[in-house]
């Protein structure tokens, strides 16, 4: 029987692992570009340059955490972008995103990000499909 620690339990019965962790603090966005917005941000990619590296920087500097992992199931890469920066207008929120390429999955959020989003607020209603 595996080990729990005390704080892991609750009325007698283990915790869901995001529970323990606290990631039920979080609120995932439900953040989509339409399809035909897919043109836009990969011309974007193409002649921004070092500007959505520059971009990703000032978000990391600024609180946010980038995280990517690979799902051999789809085979894709799964890029997340955590805000948990106090007072930030998307504190406690996650953005993901997903491409068969990892920086294209990096650069989407923060395309989403600094592009798409005004002042970097991301929506608080659901957008679009599912690409992106």
């Amino acid at each position: 029987m595996a080990r729990q620690n005390a704080d892991s339990r609750k009325n007698g019965r283990p915790q869901p692992i995001a529970t323990r962790n606290g990631f039920d603090q979080f609120e995932f966005v439900d953040m989509r570009l339409e399809t035909s917005e897919k043109a836009e941000f990969k011309a974007y990619l193409a002649t921004s340059g070092n500007e959505l590296w520059d971009d990703l920087y000032t978000l990391v500097q600024a609180g946010y955490k980038l995280s990517v992992s690979y799902m051999p199931e789809s085979d894709c890469f799964i890029a997340s972008l955590t805000c948990k920066s106090n007072g930030d207008v998307n504190e406690n929120r996650v953005l993901t995103s997903r491409s068969d390429d990892f920086v294209e999955a990096v650069m989407l959020n923060v395309y989403k990000t600094t592009v798409v989003c005004k002042d970097r607020a991301w929506p608080t209603t659901k957008t679009a499909n599912n690409w992106g």
